[in-house]
């Protein structure tokens, strides 16, 4: 099978299948496995036209679990590629041309995780007006996080502090530092 623009010094692909995605779309799933680092990739290829519908990064080509029902509304449940062992479930709707993401307002994670640092919370996920400091060594619950237009890196997450209050904690507002157990994978 043909590898496609990857260079096949350091990516495997592999056809998992053809999908019925609507009643006049179906699409080859390949698995592109990078094989010396990450992110690897599944494919979604338009059986008729050979063209790319979707493209879609995650960790390893074991990690996703796909839901096709054949109405056009596709289900990925992934590890964020960010953090650590955290997954969560996006949508897709299958255009003629192309599979594209159907931005949810939050993405359900509901992990429990430490705190790392004193951190603060935000009254929204793009808020500079913190609500709460959260000590080091707490135990709080990430409820959900924030996709933005692509999988950012650091995404906007809801926190609840053992309490009850609920905040958004901001990476980016953090210069970066990993505040949350969530971001340490070692």
């Amino acid at each position: 099978m043909p590898i496609g623009d990857y260079d096949p010094r350091f990516y495997k692909r592999q056809r998992l299948g053809t999908i019925s995605l609507t009643a006049n779309v179906q699409a080859h799933l390949d698995a592109v496995q990078d094989t010396e680092h990450f992110p690897s990739y599944f494919e979604l290829v338009g059986t008729r036209t050979g063209k790319v519908l979707g493209k879609f990064p995650v960790v390893g080509t074991n990690d996703g679990d796909w839901y096709f029902n054949g109405n056009g509304a596709i289900y990925l449940n992934q590890r964020h590629l960010s953090l650590c062992g955290i997954s969560s479930t996006r949508k897709f709707a299958v255009t003629d041309k192309a599979v594209v993401e159907v931005h949810q307002p939050i993405l359900y994670i509901g992990a429990e995780t430490d705190v790392v640092e004193d951190t603060p919370l935000y009254e929204s996920p793009t808020s500079r007006t913190v609500v709460a400091t959260v000590p080091a060594g707490t135990k709080v619950t990430v409820i959900g996080m924030r996709m933005g237009p692509s999988e950012e890196a650091t995404p906007p997450l809801l926190v609840k502090t053992p309490f009850g209050l609920t905040g958004w904690h901001r990476r980016d507002l953090a210069g970066g530092t990993s505040s949350l157990q969530i971001y340490l994978c070692n």
